[in-house]
């Protein structure tokens, strides 16, 4: 019996080849002003040289990315960050091709701590998922 492949959904792939992930995770630990400085300076590193471009925040336990580039590429950073011992219930909220980098300057974004704006865990990932559906 022959299979419908109609009916078989694939995610487009957008001509550029790029796609956008957005993730959350909880960190194992705390991190100082100084360990978040390193992360800041070994991923703009990282990510120039694999021509992924993005946002990371981190608040308090949770760390929200949102990662974009050539799709081999974002996966391979994306198992980096799910083995890497600072990082625990990831969860990928969102993958998707786009057809042009919306951080194309960025590489990292942090929000430092004790910042006055700092929120709860509920309103925090409310405005990631919120934040991921606006990015399509």
């Amino acid at each position: 019996m022959a299979t419908d492949v109609t009916s078989t959904k694939l995610k487009p792939r957008a001509a550029s080849g790029l796609i956008q992930l957005v993730y959350v995770s909880a960190a194992t630990q705390g991190l100082t002003p100084d360990a978040l400085e390193r992360i800041r300076l070994v991923s703009e590193s990282r990510n120039r040289n694999l021509g992924i471009t993005g946002l990371l925040l981190h608040q308090g336990a949770s760390f929200y990315g949102v990662l974009e580039g050539e799709r081999r590429r974002v996966f391979q950073l994306m198992e980096r960050i799910i083995t890497d011992p600072r990082h625990r219930d990831v969860q990928i909220l969102r993958e998707s091709p786009v057809d042009r980098r919306r951080f194309e300057n960025w590489s990292l974004g942090a929000i430092p701590r004790g910042v006055s704006m700092m929120v709860d865990r509920v309103a925090s990932d409310t405005f990631i998922h919120t934040l991921s559906r606006r990015l399509k």
